[in-house]
């Protein structure tokens, strides 16, 4: 691997020094380091040479960090840029986030911290590389044999039929890969490769396994032997020439309760290191032949690398919610209430959705949404939130502001782009009467409605200045009154969770 270029913009020259000189010392990973001390002579120097990561404090002299990292990303996307800062200001953090920032260290940190980071940063931007690149040769792929097909529109039968099922496997590829990268959970892509992996051998008999210190786990699977199905464990020695060998497919012959079993496998990667098994039934009707191999070996290493992104972008969505809580940390500097409220409607939230069986995509960003609903908030004043009694009407205006102020904070970060629907009308009723814009039944965004409920009730379950607090019974019977106000079928979600569980992660206020 060669040298990542690591540039360090410090306004201190000793603190540059030693951080230079500390990344000289890394025992595993070299650094070419290149030294400046201004936002200006930063972007001078990428313009003229080809660095991998830049390393910035903030505040800066001339030009600050925030435009610094805007002119940057305009010269090279791929560039990654951490911020580091001392108290750092929300329009900063939130500024650099919004410019492409990859990260925001607040000092103090050690230098263990601060190189993990930047390692992390690495493994980012060489997976979008690679990703990039296989993309493009998949594509390129699909036209050449788009391009022989035409070729051959002329020759028997029997060519045309293996032709077509080579396409059908290229496409089926493609279809996997592009899917697999549009930002898909780990579940999610697992679940992906074991229906593409149907598709493109055309067996029914696929299982997905982990790694789990000394066995496999099975993660999926379809219409597999009874010890093949998900859940099931399966001891590793049978896989540890497959691990040792060249990552190319290999047959295993096990012995399963209908007899012996002919299990096509393939290491599955992250980097160098293995991380689990894709494996494929044969029958006695179609036996494996060189070309099944082949194409498992193939489809192996895009399944690979599709994890590899997978889990990268669980370490991604850590760093976001890392960020959704800071929010919520500044917010409970104003209203101690906030942050723990805020947690228990997430709380809710999400059960609802996995009741609603949405994707974990959505459950995410459910959660994030219902995290940051009452962000806004922090702009109301604190007489308003701590008045005893119910809201003057003028009160109830500037309260009913809430949810666009919440709207306008997070709007900068591309992130939590799905997320702003369901924080701006999440005091939408079902029946038209809410509010900012009055939207009604299924106009009103799911998230908004999932969050709707939550929220309702854990203010009726919550000691309020203004009102006493209510049992669960009492809450949910007030609730079903009020029939106009919720989505009926999420309302029922909500109690079947409620039913199943003395309560999920909460506990009932004492």
């Amino acid at each position: 691997m060669e040298a990542p270029k690591l540039l360090l913009v410090e306004v201190d020259k000793m603190v540059a020094n030693y951080l230079a000189s500390q990344f000289a010392e890394v025992s595993d990973m070299q650094f070419d380091v290149g030294v400046t001390f201004s936002g200006e002579d930063a972007v001078n120097m990428v313009s003229t040479n080809p660095y991998d990561i830049v390393l910035m404090e903030t505040p800066l002299p001339g030009i600050d960090a925030v435009e610094a990292v805007k002119r940057i990303k305009g010269v090279d996307g791929e560039i990654e840029v951490i911020l580091t800062g001392d108290q750092p200001t929300p329009e900063s953090v939130l500024g650099g986030f919004r410019e492409g920032a990859y990260d925001f260290l607040v000092k103090p940190y050690t230098f263990d911290q601060l190189l993990q980071t930047v390692k992390n940063a690495i493994e980012r931007q060489g997976v979008l590389r690679e990703r990039k690149k296989l993309i493009k040769n998949l594509w390129d792929a699909n036209e050449r044999l788009t391009a022989d097909n035409e070729k051959l529109v002329a020759s028997r039968a029997a060519a045309d039929r293996q032709l077509e099922g080579t396409l059908k496997q290229l496409h089926a590829f493609a279809s996997f890969w592009e899917k697999s990268n549009t930002e898909c959970s780990l579940a999610e892509c697992i679940e992906l490769a074991v229906r593409s992996a149907i598709k493109i051998l055309d067996r029914k008999e696929v299982s997905i396994l982990f790694l789990e210190e000394d066995h496999l786990v099975v993660k999926n699977a379809s219409a597999f032997e009874p010890q093949f199905e998900k859940g099931h464990k399966v001891p590793l020695i049978r896989f540890k020439g497959l691990f040792a060998g060249s990552r190319r497919a290999a047959v295993i012959e096990f012995q399963t309760r209908s007899g012996i079993r002919s299990v096509a496998c393939v290491p599955l990667v992250s980097g160098e290191e293995p991380v689990g098994v894709l494996c494929v039934g044969a029958s006695a009707e179609l036996p494996f032949k060189k070309a099944d191999l082949t194409a498992l070996t193939e489809f192996g290493t895009v399944v690979s690398m599709s994890l590899r992104s997978a889990l990268l972008l669980d370490r991604i969505h850590r760093t976001h919610l890392e960020a959704i809580l800071a929010l919520l940390l500044a917010a409970e500097t104003k209203d101690p209430d906030i942050k723990i409220h805020s947690q228990r409607v997430a709380d809710y939230s999400v059960k609802i959705a996995q009741e609603l069986k949405l994707s974990a995509g959505d459950v995410l960003m459910v959660r994030y949404g219902a995290l940051l609903h009452d962000l806004g908030k922090i702009g109301l004043s604190d007489e308003l939130l701590r008045k005893a009694g119910g809201p003057t009407e003028s009160e109830l205006q500037e309260i009913k502001q809430h949810q666009l102020s919440s709207d306008r904070i997070v709007s900068p970060m591309k992130f939590l782009k799905e997320t702003r629907p369901m924080i701006r009308h999440h005091h939408e009723r079902f029946d038209g009467a809410g509010y900012p814009d009055g939207l009604s039944g299924d106009s009103i965004p799911l998230g908004a409605r999932i969050i709707a409920v939550a929220d309702c009730f854990d203010a009726l379950t919550s000691t309020r200045s203004y009102h006493e607090r209510l049992t669960r019974d009492e809450a949910l019977l007030k609730m079903e009154e009020d029939y106009g106000w919720f989505d009926p079928e999420i309302l029922e979600a909500f109690k079947k969770v409620l039913g199943k569980e003395d309560g999920p992660e909460w506990m009932e206020e004492e």
